[in-house]
């Protein structure tokens, strides 16, 4: 597969102690939206790269090869067929992976919807994208999603249509790029479905209405309450539907998407504990280091040496 990528807008930005891992974020583009699509090959930057993450999704294709893709605490065998979706926050590493080949696509809020900002990433996600992000039993898959043979073309015209949008640049670029980019959501999310499990039809929307306020709100102290009156429910009805539908409590999603980004944090920067607590809502060093203990079964310190 020739090498060929739209412009690179992404920017690393290093640390000062060396052991610390690159943070990938996206440099100023001016009026575009960020969004980059790349072809896979054996000498990609993503296959040189360290366990990182950043403030934006990822989707990676594979077309042929195979190997090994680290997401968060699974590791999956990756063969041709696989769809990635890595939220942001995600910590993940490619280079066991190294020679596969296909594609890589980034992209901010503002590639589906001008004006949106990072912390309304999944704002304008189809619901089951963004469901695939945040349950667990999905996400010790690591993301991944199955593109059957009878439409792994179909998916590819797309991701090449899209990449020639970004490349070329014609007339109405901007508003052609998004509508690909939307067009490969929408395939992902039918594919996804099924794989939504417990979480019935019916629920869905609403359960995807909790998870997106969480995601724009979840730096913020924020509680039930709060998140009933967002999407417009009592707090009793809330919390009865959230835990039969994801077994977890509206609380309980509150912590987990704090802890991914805790997490993120402690090994990609040399931010001390306490402003990590203090930037994810914790007022209270302490308590967020109990939280922190009891899910993770070490210190914060501690997870950041492990990790490192």
């Amino acid at each position: 597969m020739t090498q060929r990528s739209a412009r690179y807008v992404l920017s690393v930005a290093k640390v000062q102690r060396p052991s610390a891992l690159p943070i990938l974020s996206f440099a100023d583009v001016g009026d575009g939206p960020r969004l980059d699509v790349s072809r896979l090959t054996a000498d990609h930057p993503v296959f040189a790269h360290a366990p990182h993450g950043h403030g934006f999704f990822e989707m990676m294709y594979i077309v042929r090869g195979s190997g090994t893709h680290r997401v968060g605490a699974a590791r999956v065998p990756v063969r041709p067929g696989d769809l990635y979706v890595i939220p942001p926050g995600e910590a993940h590493d490619a280079r066991p992976m190294r020679g596969a080949e296909g594609y890589m696509v980034l992209f901010t809020a503002d590639a589906l919807r001008p004006g949106q900002s990072d912390a309304e990433a999944f704002v304008a996600l189809p619901g089951e994208v963004l469901l695939l992000s945040f349950l667990k039993p999905l996400r010790a898959l690591g993301g991944r999603i199955r593109v059957p043979p009878a439409l792994r073309g179909v998916l590819v015209g797309h991701l090449e249509a899209l990449l020639e949008e970004l490349a070329r640049r014609k007339l109405g670029w901007i508003e052609a790029a998004r509508a690909r980019l939307g067009l490969v959501l929408v395939e992902a999310a039918r594919l996804a479905a099924p794989m939504l499990g417990r979480v019935t039809a019916a629920h869905r929307p609403l359960v995807g209405d909790v998870f997106r306020f969480i995601e724009a709100r979840y730096a913020r102290p924020i509680t039930l309450v709060d998140v009933a009156r967002a999407v417009g429910k009592s707090p009793a009805y809330l919390t009865d539907v959230v835990r039969r539908e994801t077994g977890r409590t509206v609380g309980g999603w509150i912590i987990e998407r704090r802890m991914v980004e805790a997490r993120r944090r402690l090994v990609e920067t040399e931010a001390p504990v306490a402003d990590i607590a203090e930037a994810l809502g914790y007022e209270d060093e302490s308590y967020f280091a109990r939280r922190f203990r009891q899910l993770h079964g070490v210190s914060p310190s501690a997870f950041r040496a492990r990790e490192r």
